[in-house]
């Protein structure tokens, strides 16, 4: 249930997001009648562009709260949403499939070696670093697998444990690099290096490996268990691709005429928490990242606006449906897939909604009611199909792309300052 939910989140904010923060002019826009340009739309003869988010402000917890007393049968023109002709493409299963497990599955699985370190093995330690005699932030670990020629440590820290046997103690004396974080750059710094084993990987399956690491006995055994539990998530993505295709194409067959200025409000407030999370996360301020992705003022307005605008659109889509479907999240089928979803978290419910808007779980909890709505009265045709044949939807290529992004936002390669990674970490 809970990745499940997590994907009906993912679907409903992403599919949201018509551009990602980048130059405006790579910016793109969906095909939905949903969205129009966002620089042409006016609401309530007040230009999108024009709505302000008051400092003071109070977000909705409920859809009802947005939608209040306005008129959703003249604000939206509901198209078709059942009897969508959908295609469900499921990817077949190749050798080739299950070859790649195999050889994940070697690569993730160690085994400890009695003899010195050598690139390509992955030793497991504890380390220390010192700078001016002191310890410093994110510079310590305890039982740290690093793999030897992965350049995931600064220049000089991985070379200098080739040669190490378990039980020795190293130590280095290195210089972090200049385009490092501001407290570390170019800065000297000795690290006390603990070697607690030195470990490798098998090169090729055995049925020794096979009765070593898993549950079954026989390489042929091993390798049909991985086909089946490939077959599953290829056709719990192939439904999840279908529900994508089946949202777009419910927001493409309906019509928005006006958009509420509260509803747009709300977006923009949404974007704006968005990167500002995101940007957080990263260690850097917006200014930081809208310095390193090149965007104005203006840029970031346009952007914003967009968004702000297919988001109102999907939510009056959605309000829509829901009234005309006679579905509520008052009703009891909310509240036991609300109640399913907090006992799946692990957590109580004061937990659960400190870590989620109730705003946000409500209208991922009614996107999926809608969506099964909108699948169980559709006309599917399922197909396999090889790898190469499948294409990805313009809904699944907004989600992919937003997906790394967290908060419609790209990654900050030119404004990374490794804080939320190890700090001996590159910067890429």
């Amino acid at each position: 249930m809970k990745k499940r939910w997590l994907f009906v989140l993912g679907l409903l904010t992403l599919s949201m997001a018509v551009s990602g923060c980048g130059k405006k002019e790579e910016t793109t826009s969906t095909s939905s009648s949903v969205v129009s340009s966002a620089a042409e739309s006016e609401t309530e003869g007040v230009s999108l562009s024009e709505v302000e988010v008051p400092a003071d402000y109070v977000p909705p917890t409920t859809l009802a709260d947005l939608t209040g007393e306005l008129d959703l049968d003249k604000l939206v023109t509901l198209g078709e949403y059942k009897g969508l002709e959908l295609t469900k493409e499921v990817v077949e299963v190749s050798d080739a499939d299950i070859d790649a497990s195999v050889t994940d599955a070697l690569e993730n699985t160690y085994v400890e070696v009695d003899r010195a370190a050598e690139n390509g093995d992955t030793v497991n330690i504890d380390y220390v670093g010192t700078m001016e005699g002191e310890e410093f932030e994110g510079g310590s670990a305890s039982g740290y697998d690093l793999q030897l020629g992965s350049h995931s440590f600064i220049d000089g820290f991985e070379d200098g444990l080739v040669g190490a046997k378990k039980g020795d103690v190293v130590t280095l004396d290195l210089t972090f690099p200049k385009n490092y974080t501001a407290e570390l750059s170019g800065k000297p710094v000795q690290f006390k290096v603990t070697v607690n084993k030195v470990q490798t990987t098998s090169k090729e399956i055995s049925e020794e490996w096979v009765k070593a690491n898993t549950e079954f006995e026989s390489v042929e055994d091993y390798r049909r268990d991985i086909r089946v539990n490939l077959e599953t998530q290829n056709n719990a993505e192939a439904e999840d691709t279908m529900e994508a295709d089946a949202w777009k194409m419910v927001l493409e067959n309906s019509k928005v005429n006006d958009y509420p200025e509260e509803m747009v409000q709300y977006g923009r407030y949404y974007y704006d928490q968005m990167l500002n999370s995101y940007c957080t996360q990263s260690g850097i301020t917006v200014e930081q990242y809208m310095e390193a992705k090149n965007l104005t003022a203006d840029d970031y307005e346009e952007m914003q606006t967009a968004y702000a605008q297919s988001m109102a659109g999907q939510l009056l889509v959605m309000a829509a449906i829901e009234k005309a479907e006679g579905i509520s999240p008052e009703d009891e089928q909310y509240q036991e897939s609300l109640n399913e979803l907090i006992e799946s978290s692990g957590v109580d419910e004061d937990t659960f909604f400190s870590y989620y808007e109730r705003f946000s779980v409500e209208q991922s909890l009614m996107l999926e009611r809608i969506n099964k709505i909108i699948i169980d009265n559709a006309i599917i045709t399922e197909k396999m199909v090889e790898a190469e044949e499948t294409e990805t939807s313009a809904v699944s290529d907004t989600a992919e792309t937003d997906t790394e992004s967290s908060a419609a936002a790209e990654t900050t390669e030119d404004a990374d300052t490794s804080i939320n990674k190890e700090v001996l970490q590159p910067i890429d």
